[in-house]
């Protein structure tokens, strides 16, 4: 009667703490549930009753199938190495989908032999959700710039330097880097001076602290025309002056004869 007090007590105490943790046994290879306290089922979105098919070792039924062998992995390392226990995997929930949650664990070694764990949990689903959909941003991301034509740019105004963000196959020949910029860049790509004058034009706009600037020039690829747009967004620190800009450089000498033709 007095175990059964204590351990009475040991519940009440574990149910009054506001994130879910639980008491777990671990022997031969298996996971044996002792107690989750309220905030655990709260988590979940189910009830005691509900979860019942899920005590004891039934506990690892409500684990996604692929995250079991990786979780029995971190506890016998855990218990290896005399560290913190910490996994993430998927759970059932009382709603029938799985969340995602994170936990942490220590232990103790008990006279039987058998390895008690003190768990917490953490409800991880909503960031992992997030990160999996900036991953798809990123990947969608490198795939439009694996097949744009544009090259896109750094320019440091303070240093006049420039440094290449992407370059697609069409433009492989344009410079990685470059110092003393934009003379640099108008050196390599010898515009008249006309056209070298809108480049300088453009970089001025950036450097005089315009959020925006644009300019089409032309220059010469061997003994052909090419027409370039270049586009650039700058940003400024909190005194206003603008640290860095990024541009983005297409050729548009097809679009410039198509609009030529047309008005003739």
């Amino acid at each position: 009667m007095e175990q059964s007090n204590d351990n009475r007590l040991w519940n009440q105490l574990l149910d009054l703490i506001p994130t879910g943790v639980g008491v777990f046994d671990f022997a031969d290879q298996k996971i044996c549930m002792e107690y989750l306290n309220d905030s655990y089922y709260q988590m979940i979105h189910a009830t005691r009753k509900q979860r019942a098919v899920f005590c004891g070792t039934g506990v690892m039924d409500a684990i996604y199938q692929d995250d079991v062998k990786g979780l029995l992995e971190e506890v016998n390392t855990a218990i290896a190495e005399e560290r913190m226990l910490q996994y993430r995997f998927r759970l059932l929930t009382g709603l029938g989908n799985y969340m995602w949650v994170a936990i942490r664990a220590s232990h103790i070694r008990q006279e039987d032999g058998n390895v008690r764990f003190f768990v917490a949990y953490y409800d991880i689903d909503e960031v992992i959700h997030i990160q999996e959909k900036m991953q798809d941003c990123e990947i969608l991301q490198s795939e439009f710039l694996r097949y744009s034509e544009a090259l896109y740019f750094s320019y440091y105004p303070r240093e006049h330097r420039y440094a290449v963000i992407f370059r697609p196959e069409s433009q492989k020949s344009a410079p990685v880097s470059l110092n003393d910029y934009p003379e640099s860049f108008i050196r390599k790509m010898k515009p008249d001076k006309e056209n070298a004058e809108k480049y300088r034009e453009m970089i001025r706009r950036i450097d005089n602290g315009e959020q925006e600037a644009e300019c089409t020039f032309c220059t010469l690829a061997g003994e052909k025309k090419r027409w370039i747009r270049v586009h650039m967004w700058g940003f400024s620190d909190r005194e206003e002056s603008v640290v860095r800009a990024i541009g983005s450089q297409i050729d548009v000498t097809g679009y410039v004869k198509a609009d030529r033709k047309s008005v003739v």
